[in-house]
């Protein structure tokens, strides 16, 4: 009998240590609590036009950018200098565009990719909706914050990763693939704006810049059809 109390104990200690052991979180869960926290599906989703207004620097030049938001998916990112648009990226809900001064370039593979997920405000609600695989690649350290590494794959096989505050539940970094290099956009600080909490400071790194974007206010007045439409003469496209 005194021989079976070793492995007696050996069992109590695994049923104990199972019962209250936690199972690895899924990639499914953290997208859901960031939705959670950000402010609800319901209020994220409520808004079908959003204009954020925006302070840009580009080694050490100070512009200034507006991004227009149209419900369901259209998006147009204009860049300021002075008074003059130098550069728009636009979706118009089925293609991309780089519009220059002089140029005009549809975006394709991976640039149009990350385009069509920046179109979204919050394109998590889009990586539920249209069923993205999503896994918890584990748990790293982004900007000295505990965060959850989560794997994003559409239906193309297209690739990103996005790392969510274990602590908060909200997104500090994402990368995307782009070409042989990368873009890694980092979220300093949220501000909450209509029980919705937006980026304030982001911070965007490429291989040969890195932009720094400061949100200035919000409007969630109607956005007018015009910023998506491209005019594109024959043979403008490069």
């Amino acid at each position: 009998m005194f021989r079976l109390y070793p492995l007696i104990l050996f069992i109590a200690i695994v049923l104990i240590s199972g019962k209250h052991a936690k199972r690895d979180i899924t990639g499914e869960e953290i997208i859901k609590n960031f939705i959670k926290k950000s402010g609800g599906k319901r209020k994220i989703a409520g808004h079908d036009n959003i204009t954020l207004y925006l302070q840009i620097q580009i080694r050490n030049i100070k512009m200034k950018g507006t991004i227009f938001y149209k419900s369901p998916n259209k998006y147009c990112q204009a860049l300021m200098f002075k008074n003059d648009t130098i550069q728009k990226h636009i979706y118009n809900g089925d293609t991309s565009y780089l519009v220059k001064t002089d140029t005009i370039k549809q975006l394709k593979d991976q640039s149009a990719a990350i385009l069509r997920t920046q179109s979204y405000m919050f394109p998590e609600l889009m990586y539920l909706e249209k069923n993205y695989s999503l896994d918890f690649e584990g748990l790293e350290t982004i900007n000295n914050k505990p965060a959850y590494k989560v794997r994003i794959k559409n239906h193309n096989n297209y690739t990103h990763f996005a790392w969510y505050q274990k602590k908060t539940g909200m997104k500090l970094r994402t990368r995307f693939p782009e070409g042989d290099t990368e873009k890694i956009i980092d979220i300093k600080r949220y501000k909450t704006i209509d029980d919705v909490r937006f980026p304030v400071i982001k911070k965007i790194t490429a291989k040969d810049y890195e932009i720094i974007m400061k949100l200035r206010y919000v409007d969630f007045s109607e956005v007018n059809e015009s910023h998506f439409r491209v005019n594109v003469p024959y043979g403008s496209q490069n």
